[in-house]
């Protein structure tokens, strides 16, 4: 199991891992995103794609001030 605190982490990470290097085959990702009021969101998914398009939702967006 691996944890990190956002969201941009655990993408690099999936998006990098070699999940057939191991003596067992990666069967399916999980996902949960904790927030601190309490509330979970969970996913399972089979696809490194699928996972990495549903984490790509709850990403921030890399806002930057407009300078004129």
């Amino acid at each position: 199991m691996f944890e990190y605190n956002s969201v941009k982490d655990a993408i690099k990470f999936i998006e990098t891992y070699q999940g057939n290097s191991g003596l067992q085959p990666l069967v399916k990702y999980e996902i949960q995103i904790n927030y601190n009021t309490g509330h979970r969101i969970e996913g399972k998914f089979t696809d490194k794609q699928n996972v990495i398009q549903f984490l790509r939702t709850y990403q921030l967006a890399d806002l930057r001030p407009i300078i004129d």
